[in-house]
């Protein structure tokens, strides 16, 4: 009797060693473990931004008197509209300025300039359409000096936005071919109800043709598109 008890001593011995594995279990395997599966980085859809919420947050920069502070809230402003209008890839630049610039159009929508980078007299620069309702990229006609399309939904401009006619959705846009300004292109936009925006007169003055002593104002160059 006594050589029987000391085989099942010794059986229940073994099953009492911390990570033995129960008699008939499968032998545990030596690959190793894989390495968890990389999770992507939640992003918000585009369609959870606030706009109503975003457009009075921008328009409220202007009353923010510190430059860098101002600078500071609009790129915060900015990313949060790039998932929507995907501006950053229209810069094409590592780390885009953001700097922003609203201007009103009517039924409270705005077109908006983002700003890619400063060069030595004006701005490079994107543009997007924020309404109540959506926020998309601004692609715009662009033009050879002949007045043909050039590029028909050009995304990225150098150049100066100015103030256009809010009433009918118009806006312009000045870039300069060197740092005086005696030459260059001056173009009138409209943005349309359904959101796509198409020019309305498009005026060029050559570098080549000297600067006079009374410079005509880019309004009054000579026209090569208009509508």
């Amino acid at each position: 009797m006594r050589f029987l008890l000391l085989p099942l001593v010794a059986l229940l011995a073994c099953a009492a060693e911390p990570g033995a594995p129960e008699p008939g279990a499968p032998e545990p395997s030596s690959e190793p473990a894989p390495p968890p599966t990389a999770q992507a980085a939640p992003t918000a859809p585009p369609d959870s931004l606030d706009l109503l919420r975003w457009i009075e947050e921008a328009r409220a920069l202007d009353t923010v008197e510190d430059y860098d502070e101002r600078l500071a809230r609009a790129r915060v402003l900015a990313n949060r509209l790039d998932p929507a209008t995907g501006w950053k890839a229209a810069c094409g630049e590592d780390d885009p300025r953001g700097d922003l610039a609203l201007y009103p159009l009517s039924g409270g929508d705005y077109v908006v300039e983002i700003v890619c980078f400063l060069a030595a007299y004006q701005a490079n620069f994107t543009l997007a359409l924020v309404t109540p309702e959506a926020a998309t990229l601004l692609p715009l006609p662009s033009y050879a000096e002949d007045g043909t399309v050039q590029d028909p939904a050009a995304t990225n401009f150098g150049g100066l936005p100015m103030d256009g006619d809010p009433a009918d959705r118009q806006f312009v846009i000045f870039s300069k071919a060197r740092g005086p300004g005696d030459c260059g292109e001056w173009a009138r936009y409209e943005v349309r109800e359904d959101g796509v925006a198409e020019a309305v007169e498009v005026r060029m003055r050559d570098c080549d043709v000297g600067r006079p002593d009374e410079l005509p104002p880019p309004e009054e160059w000579p026209v090569v598109y208009a509508r």
